[in-house]
């Protein structure tokens, strides 16, 4: 995979990382997670859950649970890509950000329709200090655009504030429709010194556009020569060629005619993806058309030459610009015209543009597709929705927010299913409103990422949901309480401890990568032997743990997430209660809530907000006790929490 190659020898060159994000049309979530993500955070390929759960630490960042050690910065990552283009039924491992695109609704001066694609296939990395690197082509996130297909891409240092501009004015859109305005404010903070300012970065979100890029300014009376590599053609490419090169002419302001040079990628190396018409026959008489065999010899693996350039004899264009109308943006601007939303370089050059080209050929009707194979080979998009739903979810807050952008009334029959939400919600009653669904004890959102819509039952849509405050996850915990106490009692730390796993809602057997899946219940779980002494002295570590807390995130950590967190032991008191109600549980319930309210009392800028989510953490045993008289004389129980300055 020389992409993959070429992206680590990118990420070296920055060093620390702050933020990477990727456009594409297509997105395969189990090749990313897989291969492209352990490259952006210079770990090992993942080989089971628990691999991809530390890549989701390194993410997330950490905050540093003792002296000595260092915190890691959270890193940005982002994906946005068609919403009709990416199959949210992938299994996904990870909690990183992945945006579905709606075109029709970006907020931006063109307006694009519901017929736009959006097909960019564009990379910004960014350094913590700044810098940043720009990457574009054909590429896009799948296996066969990273490895088996003929592609071509390219990186560039941002270097000029034009190119940061450009830069800025594509991702912007992006971000205001997921409603994020600020990520894209601070770009590329520190422009790289002396890297080359020459070339463009060309989008369909701002001016020049494509074709303006690689004509405007020609010399006088040069020839319109054009060299294309592409896969795929208009129905019918006569007229779309005299549209090009009618568009040409306006944008140089001479009216020389068009001289075009074709290599299209050729299925099974034999048929172009268009029809053959007689026009075409008469263009290559004249010597307007030519068409070429590729110069690159596929690879036996290779299916697909997916490569998009355009070249005149003094510029270059790679990038997502395939050799059809809306492909071209050739009607950019027009009302109601098909445009789809593209991206790529431009560069100028002084290399010979016919020694760029294979070995010419004529064709005829025996190298042309009849419309049986061309619908065979066409792209199928699904229809949109009559509305665009985002789905996210606050692990701080454990609650969802589903926000419904609709001008449609056709909403009758379309129900949306949340991971641990247990009715399905009917879409109508969220209309046009940002609405919140809270989660008491989220689960199999661990492990399943996505959301469905259904149309009278019938599955029309998968999305993923966006995680945010990811680093709130709990998901490792200790077998036992008594593997609590033994490490709170040995000294040893919580955060990455090699005597935790992984919690059992993310063990399941959805992913086929884990061989190792606990398949138990709770009714497998045996009762622990725990004793007074060992009990007290836990506790009185985890006190002593509490005060050396010098930050909210850091008592957030303790309070809900590290494995062995006041979270999980209430978790496991609740369950021995659940066995047993006896005086040691009481002990130990009585030690647990000083915890709570030690955390409570902590000198940090503690909002209402965690107050609230922290007193939710006690443990009420008398309120939630079946067998109270186990618990000996109310009166004693009184004395004690006074002597042991419990408080009730």
């Amino acid at each position: 995979m020389k992409l993959l190659e070429e992206l680590a020898e990118q990420i070296k060159d920055l060093g620390s990382i702050k933020r990477v994000w990727f456009t594409s049309f297509n997105l395969n979530l189990d090749f990313f997670e897989r291969h492209v993500l352990p490259t952006i955070l210079q770990m090992d390929k993942p080989k089971n859950r628990i691999d991809y759960e530390l890549m989701q630490q390194r993410i997330n960042g950490s905050i540093a649970l003792t002296e000595g050690t260092e915190a890691l910065n959270k890193l940005d990552i982002a994906i946005f890509a068609d919403v009709r283009m990416y199959d949210a039924s992938d299994l996904k491992r990870t909690a990183i950000d992945v945006h579905s695109i709606n075109p029709s609704l970006l907020n931006n001066a063109v307006n694009f329709s519901k017929q736009t694609l959006f097909h960019p296939k564009v990379i910004y990395l960014e350094a913590d200090d700044g810098r940043a690197i720009l990457g574009a082509g054909s590429a896009n996130l799948t296996l066969s655009g990273w490895s088996n297909n003929q592609e071509v891409f390219a990186f560039r240092k941002i270097a000029s504030s034009e190119q940061k501009k450009s830069v800025k004015a594509f991702f912007s859109p992006l971000f205001t429709s997921i409603n994020q305005t600020e990520q894209s404010t601070s770009i590329a903070r520190k422009l790289y010194s002396g890297a080359d300012q020459q070339w463009k970065f060309i989008h369909s979100f701002a001016q020049p556009n494509f074709l303006e890029s690689l004509f405007k300014d020609l010399a006088k009376n040069e020839e319109h020569k054009l060299a294309v590599w592409s896969p795929y053609f208009p129905a019918d490419l006569p007229k779309y060629i005299s549209n090009l090169e009618a568009k040409i002419q306006r944008i140089t302001g001479n009216p020389i005619p068009l001289s075009l040079h074709i290599t299209p990628d050729r299925v099974e190396n034999k048929l172009i993806r268009t029809k053959w018409s007689d026009e075409l026959g008469r263009l290559q008489k004249l010597e307007k058309l030519t068409f070429y065999n590729n110069a690159v010899e596929k690879h036996d693996s290779c299916d697909l030459c997916h490569a998009k350039v355009w070249m005149t004899p003094d510029r270059l264009a790679i990038g997502s610009w395939n050799f059809t109308t809306p492909g071209s943006n050739l009607l950019l601007g027009n009302e109601n015209a098909h445009v789809n939303i593209e991206a790529g370089f431009v560069f100028e050059h002084d290399e010979l543009l016919d020694k760029q080209l294979g070995k010419n050929f004529i064709a005829d009707t025996s190298d042309f597709m009849n419309q049986e194979s061309l619908d065979k080979e066409g792209l199928e998009v699904p229809e949109l929705l009559p509305f665009a739903i985002q789905v996210s979810f606050d692990w701080r807050y454990l609650k969802y927010t589903v926000h419904l952008s609709n001008d449609s009334s056709l909403l009758d029959g379309y129900q949306l299913l949340l991971p641990d939400i247990d009715n399905l919600i009917n879409v109508e009653s969220l209309s046009n409103v940002t609405t919140e669904f809270p989660v008491i004890k989220p689960q199999c959102l661990l492990s399943q990422h996505s959301y469905e819509v259904r149309h009278h039952n019938r599955i029309v849509h998968r999305g993923f949901i966006i995680e945010k405050q990811a680093e709130l996850r709990r998901v490792e915990d200790f077998d036992s309480l008594d593997d609590i106490f033994s490490n709170l009692i040995s000294g040893a730390e919580l955060e990455g401890n090699g005597n935790t796993s992984l919690r059992r809602e993310l063990n399941t057997d959805q992913d086929p990568d884990d061989d190792n899946i606990n398949d138990f219940t709770d009714s497998d779980v045996k009762p622990v032997s725990l004793s007074y002494f060992r009990m007290f002295q836990a506790c009185a570590e985890f006190d002593t743990r509490l005060e050396k807390i010098n930050s909210v995130s850091l008592l957030e950590q303790y309070a809900f997430v590290v494995p062995g967190c006041m979270t999980e032991l209430k978790e496991k008191i609740g369950v021995e209660i659940e066995r047993e109600v006896n005086v040691l549980n009481w002990y130990m319930t009585q030690e647990y809530n000083s915890l709570v309210n030690k955390a409570l009392t902590l000198e940090i800028g503690i909002d209402e907000g965690l107050k609230l989510r922290l007193n939710s953490l006690l443990i009420d045993i008398e309120k939630n006790s079946h067998e109270p008289k186990k618990l000996g004389s109310k009166k004693y129980r009184n004395l004690i929490q006074k002597e042991c300055k419990y408080v009730s």
